[in-house]
């Protein structure tokens, strides 16, 4: 199970490190983006999971626990089908 949780927490930090540092370099230097472009676009993952973990709070307080395993199936295929 150790092992599971360690994996995960790499690939969350690998697209944190991904969107917060060398996205925003690329898109400015390669693709011709301002310095306050890539300010919002960069800060918009962090803005969107402020209003998205209240909102899963809200969604699985009506969940019932019989759907709980069809909830984590649906996210673990929406988990893989982002990472192809």
């Amino acid at each position: 199970m150790l092992g599971w949780i360690m994996l995960v927490e790499i690939a969350t930090l690998s697209y944190l490190w991904g969107s917060s540092s060398w996205l925003p370099a690329y898109l400015t230097n390669e693709r011709g983006f301002s310095i306050n472009q890539m300010g919002w676009l960069a800060s918009l993952p962090f803005i969107i999971s402020i209003f998205s973990k209240y909102l899963g709070g809200v969604i699985l307080d009506r969940v019932r626990p019989q759907q709980m395993p069809l909830i984590f199936a649906f996210g673990w295929c929406g988990n893989g089908l982002s990472a192809c």
